[in-house]
């Protein structure tokens, strides 16, 4: 299913059933929006694919060499926003993140959403490899957090 907001589309897919709880396609939308119109003016759009926790160990394993399932991957774009808009793939396991959420104590949607500001960081070149570039993404998290009224694992 595709969905528009301004000049952003989300292309969501799964194969995975809805969670109770997690985020419905317009607040993945609003999300997503929020994060990618704050640094790109020009048309952008993100594949989101939702998968349980046997294909994201698989993904895990075959592109980070992790034999385990891990909460979202984010697979950017190699192809310049002028020639295609395509910023890149998320991939997010429901079950990984609803777990999550119970140990960071949060709201299954508020993690869930906080996954996807994540992610979609990711796709805009941000990573936490380094100290410095660690607290700079998580500064960024915050801020979306807030102003989309999630909780922050990070306080």
């Amino acid at each position: 299913m595709s969905i528009e907001k301004n000049k952003f589309a989300v292309d969501i897919s799964r194969n995975v059933e809805r969670m109770e709880g997690e985020p419905d396609d317009e607040a993945i939308l609003k999300t997503l929006v929020s994060v990618v119109e704050h640094f790109k003016d020009e048309r952008a759009e993100i594949s989101l694919h939702v998968v349980d926790k046997r294909e994201m160990q698989e993904l895990n394993k075959k592109f980070r060499k992790k034999n385990v399932a891990t909460n979202v991957l984010a697979f950017s774009s190699q192809i310049p926003l002028e020639e295609v808009p395509l910023l890149g793939d998320i991939v997010i396991c429901n079950g990984v993140v609803e777990d999550e959420a119970k140990d960071y104590e949060m709201s299954y949607s508020d993690r869930y959403k906080q996954m996807l500001v994540h992610a979609t960081l990711h796709l805009l070149g941000f990573d936490h490899q380094k100290e410095e570039d660690r607290i700079e993404m998580e500064k960024l998290e915050k801020k979306f957090a807030s102003s989309l009224g999630i909780e922050s694992p990070y306080d």
